[in-house]
């Protein structure tokens, strides 16, 4: 990039935690205007690095400079003032608010000094700053109701209006639909169009390769490769980043036996009162993985909330190998085999402040005690096999799971839920967040599951990993189940078609 001035400018730095070193003399420069991706595998130092920038982390040396000018190390307010914004993979918003409420929290002063502050003002800065970037925001629209695609654009325009010329994007694409991405990209190009520089953190290399001018690739804590992002390809950064070559999956070696979860007629509610799931039904058969494919909102999330009994069901029944386990308790659908990896890994799949031993024997604590007293010996002995067997990085079984990178907690939350094979299992966005050799780990032992018998519930984001996971793929539309493709049938354009209603489910059978 000759000729362009960097506005960021690491140099240097280097960050450990006890024997464990994040960052090993890393240096970082992005210029004005250009959009640069940042890629990884878990624990590789990305996020750390990001929450240097961002002043979240104070680094043990090296040197920070934004335009020129040193940046105070460990400070977040002293970022802000020099023009570094984030936006977060878990969105900071008040969900019951508006989206002009939500950016007037954002732009508000505190303390004794304060200014009441000019709604409309606010208001139309934010339209300014949306169109600038070619979309709109729908301001007086409840935050909690919006996609996530929409919620992001909100964070965005929140940094900008902040003062950002240098945003940092945490896995922003993670929890996107096909459209949004594209959305996204778009966005992000308009951005550095616009003069400001881009820090893209990401593990979809596809997608950092579409959006990004140039690529740094960090491993063990080292930058290991810098990459033109017009003269490269995602196998070949795969290859930096691993040192290794792409695996391929192992094909199926097993047929589907006689259906274990069937689902007739379910319907449920948001929680907003309204009808999220219309009259779903659904079989999932021994050795069979049926993907669900959906764009987020469509009450998806809301159908997996009732098979695991943690949504009450407005109609319909729910079955485990014929025995009905409609409205049953999360603890008596589990007894009856099913097993669950939630969508948010945080707030539902682990208990953060508890260690990694704990947080494996929660599913499991009766076969970890004696007399219901737990084996604390048992447990860290597991726990460690568990991290061995999941590779899970900068672990100890005693030490709090909240402190591992996501990807890393995502193991933990797999390893506790298939440590007894599960007569069904339901698994929502397996590997979001999660990088290469970890995605390749998980999909084995997920088809290595349905192999063995496993009837397996797969919902996922990510088209490619539903076609490449599935037997049988069913497309949700505004609640109802709209297409049901096998995956000779599935292709990712018709799919689309089918999850944006631009296809109705009559011309499935038409098709036929």
């Amino acid at each position: 990039m000759a000729g362009v001035t960097a506005v960021v400018e690491l140099q240097g730095i280097t960050k450990a935690y006890g024997a464990l070193t994040a960052l090993d003399d890393v240096s970082l420069v992005v210029p004005h205007g250009t959009v640069h991706g940042l890629v990884g595998e878990n624990g590789a130092g990305k996020s750390t690095l990001m929450k240097v920038l961002y002043g979240m982390v104070r680094p043990d040396s090296g040197e920070l400079r934004i335009d020129g000018r040193p940046l105070r190390a460990g400070s977040t307010p002293a970022a802000r003032a020099a023009g570094v914004g984030m936006v977060h993979q878990h969105f900071a918003q008040a969900e019951s608010m508006s989206v002009l409420e939500n950016l007037a929290l954002a732009s508000s002063d505190s303390g004794p000094r304060a200014r009441p502050l000019d709604l409309r003002a606010v208001g139309r800065r934010a339209a300014e700053v949306a169109a600038g970037l070619g979309f709109e925001l729908e301001l007086r629209a409840r935050i909690g109701r919006l996609s996530v695609g929409a919620r992001q654009r909100v964070e965005i325009v929140k940094a900008l209006q902040a003062g950002a010329q240098v945003l940092i994007l945490d896995e922003p694409t993670a929890v996107l639909a096909p459209r949004e991405i594209e959305e996204l990209i778009r966005t992000i190009r308009l951005l550095a169009a616009s003069g400001t520089a881009v820090v893209f953190v990401s593990h979809k290399l596809n997608e950092v390769v579409a959006a990004c001018d140039e690529i740094t690739v960090l491993r063990r804590g080292r930058v290991v490769g810098r990459s033109d992002a017009r003269r490269t390809t995602p196998s070949e950064i795969a290859r930096i980043m691993t040192g290794e070559e792409p695996g391929v999956l192992p094909s199926r070696d097993t047929e589907p036996g006689e259906p274990v979860l069937q689902v007739r007629d379910v319907s449920a509610k948001s929680n907003f009162g309204v009808v999220a799931v219309n009259a779903v039904s659904l079989d999932v058969r021994a050795a069979e993985i049926v993907g669900i494919a959906a764009i987020e909102g469509n009450g998806q999330d809301e159908l997996i909330d009732v098979l695991t009994g943690l949504r009450r069901h407005t109609g319909g029944s729910v079955a485990i190998d014929g025995t009905d386990v409609t409205g049953l308790e999360p603890r008596a659908i589990r007894a009856r085999g099913l097993a669950h990896v939630p969508a948010d890994r945080l707030t539902t799949g682990t208990a953060p402040t508890l260690s990694i031993a704990d947080n494996l024997a929660a599913t499991n604590y009766l076969a970890e005690s004696r007399w219901r007293l737990l084996r604390r010996g048992v447990m860290r002995r597991q726990a460690a096999e568990s991290i061995v067997a999941f590779d899970v990085r900068g672990a100890a079984p005693l030490g709090a799971i909240g402190r591992l990178s996501g990807g890393n907690m995502q193991k933990v939350v797999i390893a506790r839920e298939t440590a007894k094979r599960p007569r069904v299992l339901v698994v929502a966005h397996p590997t979001r967040g999660v990088d290469l050799k970890a995605i390749d780990r998980i999909h084995r032992h997920i088809l290595a599951l349905r192999d063995a018998g496993t009837a397996v519930l797969l919902l996922s984001s990510e088209l490619d990993e539903l076609l490449a996971l599935s037997d049988r793929v069913i497309v949700m539309f505004r609640g109802r189940v709209v297409a049901d493709l096998t995956a000779a049938e599935a292709e990712a354009a018709e799919i689309g078609e089918f999850m944006t209603g631009a296809r109705a489910a009559s011309e499935v059978s038409d098709a036929r």
